[in-house]
């Protein structure tokens, strides 16, 4: 599936590193591809994908911006703030899941 990107009518984009472009990219193609298709039967059901845990901490999102002498990515403020958008997209209960990972520790 070829992904859309959104309207940048701002520039933003020029604005944001080539880092923090990437990351925002491969949580994209994640939510796209791993985590929608399977988005409605989980809502029906009221459960949370548990399967995508261990995928979501291999793209380092768990902790996204703590630093890489914990073991987490250390990603700027800014890639942080994109990826949380991206899931987002895909699910508030994601993005919550994901962002609350990070403000435990």
């Amino acid at each position: 599936m070829a992904l859309v990107p959104d309207p940048d009518f701002y520039a933003f984009d020029e604005s944001y590193t080539e880092e923090e472009r990437l990351a925002r990219r491969a949580v994209r193609e994640f939510v796209e591809e791993e985590f929608l298709p399977g988005v409605e039967e989980h809502f029906e059901k009221g459960t949370f994908p548990r399967e995508i845990i261990p995928r979501l901490g291999a793209l380092g999102v768990l902790g996204a911006n703590l630093p890489e002498e914990y073991g987490c990515a250390g990603m700027s403020h800014t890639a942080y703030g994109l990826v949380m958008y991206e899931l987002e997209r895909g699910d508030s209960g994601l993005r919550s899941f994901a962002s609350v990972q990070g403000s435990l520790v």
